[in-house]
């Protein structure tokens, strides 16, 4: 499993005069920043660039981007540089005492969940997933709004890229994911979006016993629940509509086979999802074991781990990555390093 993207701009430029600007803009001169600069084998600052320099040490250098792209990095001093003739026209950012750094990636998040900051009582995820739903957005508008909001927020904190695990309006699929590719790309972030589906009741993620060790201990009684075919296949036909009309990587904006998880979603779902991800060719996203309670739920449902079971289901692959992963056995950690 691997990271599925990585810094950039998204913006779509629809505006020609604004699209004309943004294209100039990309040509600059980062001058006079701090930069961690490594040797070639990884072991430090090259002596070549100042010598005798730790890890972890930074040098004051000058960064050349033409056309968005880094054409060269000039350790400073450096007395044949010029900043204002590196590219002529372009301008030439003063980062005196700035350090640069790779934009972050924001790897996992709900935009959707902007609404209901505060609002929730701490609670046991379970627990608090059920307050959620009655303070999630349900209208398009407050889907793009929120979109928009963290997309902000992602920016002004470092990041560049976005893992948008976007809760679904379940009778306005389409509209949802609409809104919330409009509002990345009207925002200019890289968006990895992921409409966060399932064909589980809410009540099918609480346990149907007392937490116990469920590797040693088997359920009293088997774990019952009853995937509704209806949701499973509007939300397939959504994610099937949105990977061909909106799944553009070199624009900045992808989608994301985003089943919630093994707590929400049936052996059927995850198998669709796998489906429709091989044909478009999209990255996947899930939730996987958050809490000790979906472990126990996943040994109740498969008699063995969540990640065994989506090994067997091949859902886990180079393109999967998966959020929180917390309650991993080191078996389950061996299978997904492979």
């Amino acid at each position: 499993m691997a990271d599925t993207g990585g810094a950039g701009n998204g913006a779509s430029g629809s505006d020609t005069a604004a699209g004309a600007s943004s294209e100039a803009m990309r040509s600059f001169v980062i001058h006079r920043c701090r930069l961690a600069v490594e040797s070639a084998d990884g072991g430090g600052v090259d002596p070549a660039a100042g010598g005798g320099q730790e890890m972890g040490d930074t040098r004051e250098a000058s960064v050349v981007v033409r056309d968005g792209v880094i054409e060269r990095v000039v350790l400073l001093p450096d007395e044949r540089f010029d900043p204002q003739s590196a590219i002529p026209g372009a301008d030439v950012i003063d980062a005196t005492n700035k350090l640069l750094l790779p934009g972050f990636f924001n790897q996992h998040t709900h935009s959707s969940e902007m609404w209901s900051r505060g609002l929730i009582k701490p609670a046991p995820l379970e627990l608090w997933l059920c307050s959620l739903i009655d303070d999630s957005p349900v209208h398009p508008d407050a889907i793009y709004d929120s979109a928009l909001l963290c997309a902000a927020e992602t920016l002004l904190s470092g990041g560049t890229s976005i893992m948008d695990h976007c809760s679904m309006i379940l009778d306005m699929p389409d509209q949802t994911i609409d809104a919330c590719v409009r509002a990345h790309r009207d925002i200019g972030i890289r968006a990895f979006i992921a409409p966060l589906m399932g064909d589980l009741d809410i009540m099918d993620c609480m346990p149907q016993e007392p937490l116990r060790d469920p590797v040693s201990t088997p359920p009293a009684t088997p774990y019952r629940c009853t995937p509704d075919p209806e949701r499973r296949r509007l939300f397939a036909a959504a994610l099937e509509r949105a990977a061909a009309a909106h799944h553009k990587p070199h624009e900045g904006v992808s989608i994301v086979a985003g089943p919630t998880g093994i707590q929400l979603c049936s052996d059927e779902f995850f198998l669709e999802c796998k489906r429709i991800s091989e044909k478009f060719g999209l990255p996947r996203h899930i939730h996987l074991l958050e809490t000790a309670a979906q472990k126990q739920l996943a040994w109740d449902k498969y008699g063995c781990s969540a990640v065994q079971h989506l090994d067997k289901l091949g859902f886990l692959n180079e393109a999967t990555t998966c959020a929180h992963a917390i309650h991993l056995s080191p078996h389950d950690m061996e299978v997904e390093e492979r």
